[in-house]
């Protein structure tokens, strides 16, 4: 082997290397940065024996579980899978999550749900087994396996499809989500949890436009681009949302923390002929809701309704369910007072004191 062939070599090996590490460091800094929150004195830890009115400091979810047995179900989880079970009779109806990993909303058993993950059982048990934060105990039986099939490939049909914090990862958001859509009963409803940028470690990172999203649908995108990945590195930021809550810091006022490019160069190439998984949808609550309403007035994603929700005080994430028939409703306002003081419905009436 010669000189030359050698340093290609060994650039190829730490090329190889910092892939890896962008991909574990991903997965470590989102488990991190979303069980920022205690939940030793939540009230969410507290048996309930019924739903009642909610405000938006003080919420007594449906009862779920006294108190959780996964670790990694805080109080955020808890509020959302709350809101989630007065939506539907788990019982009775069909379901479906997307990347539930080891934090499942339903468990095996009660109801008819099934589980859908880009990796195997196995692997997602080997994954939480390395990854600070997680346990390989909770992992649920993978259902379906996406990197054998397609999400169109799977044959029921679904009252219900959970996907909690995985929109950010899709290449492709609106072939995405219409393939969601396809999987849904002319009633049915997807429900997101999607984290908003300004609470998280893409703080620093620009905000995906109608424009890059309409773009990476018509080319077909499957996987995370140079830009994703690059962007993904060199704008990383990791903060505390509790800071940026209380004031203590301003996320867009943040300094980015000095890199190699040439590095960050080097692994966003990989991206050409591997698939390695990154934000690539940056938003926050109110830039989606002016994304996802531009995407359903002009018919390029096949649901109704959208109703978005600011987040939430002291959480890192919002709330989108997008309903795929407009005459379906929900009366959840009425048990969750605090999502409609919180419901988006146009630039002027979706900004509120709440947010720093």
């Amino acid at each position: 082997m010669t000189h030359i062939e050698s340093q290609n070599l060994i650039r190829d090996i730490k090329g190889d290397l910092e892939s890896l590490s962008m991909r574990l460091n991903l997965i470590t800094q989102e488990s991190s940065i979303y069980s920022d929150h205690s939940t030793q004195n939540h009230p969410c830890n507290s048996p309930k024996k019924s739903v009642l009115p909610l405000d938006q400091n003080h919420y007594k979810p449906n009862p779920v579980n006294s108190k959780p047995k996964n670790p990694r179900e805080h109080h955020r989880f808890l509020y959302y899978k709350s809101v989630l079970t007065n939506l539907i009779d788990v019982k009775t109806t069909i379901g479906l999550e997307i990347g539930a990993f080891d934090r499942p909303f339903f468990s095996p058993g009660q109801g008819d749900i099934s589980y859908a993950d880009y990796r195997t059982t196995q692997e997602l048990k080997k994954l939480a087994n390395d990854t600070p934060g997680h346990n390989a105990n909770f992992v649920v039986d993978v259902t379906y396996n996406l990197s054998k099939i397609n999400l169109s490939d799977i044959p029921k049909k679904h009252d219900y499809i959970i996907a909690s914090h995985v929109l950010e990862h899709t290449p492709n958001m609106i072939g995405f989500l219409d393939q969601i859509s396809d999987l849904l009963k002319d009633t049915g409803f997807a429900f997101f949890v999607i984290p908003d940028k300004r609470y998280t470690f893409d703080c620093l990172k620009p905000l995906t436009s109608l424009g890059e999203i309409l773009e990476n649908h018509f080319n077909n995108l499957e996987r995370p681009s140079f830009r994703h990945v690059f962007n993904s590195n060199y704008y990383n930021r990791p903060l505390k949302p509790g800071d940026v809550w209380a004031g203590k810091t301003n996320s867009e006022s943040l300094s980015r923390i000095p890199r190699d490019v040439k590095q960050l160069i080097s692994t966003a190439e990989k991206s050409k002929n591997s698939y390695i998984d990154t934000h690539c949808n940056i938003f926050t609550d109110v830039h989606f809701y002016d994304v996802i309403s531009e995407l359903i007035k002009y018919n390029l994603v096949n649901f109704a309704k959208a109703e978005v929700y600011q987040a939430q005080t002291g959480f890192i994430d919002f709330l989108c369910i997008l309903w795929k028939s407009e005459s379906k409703t929900s009366d959840i306002h009425g048990l969750f007072p605090d999502l409609k003081s919180r419901l988006i419905h146009s630039h002027l009436t979706g900004c509120n004191s709440s947010h720093p």
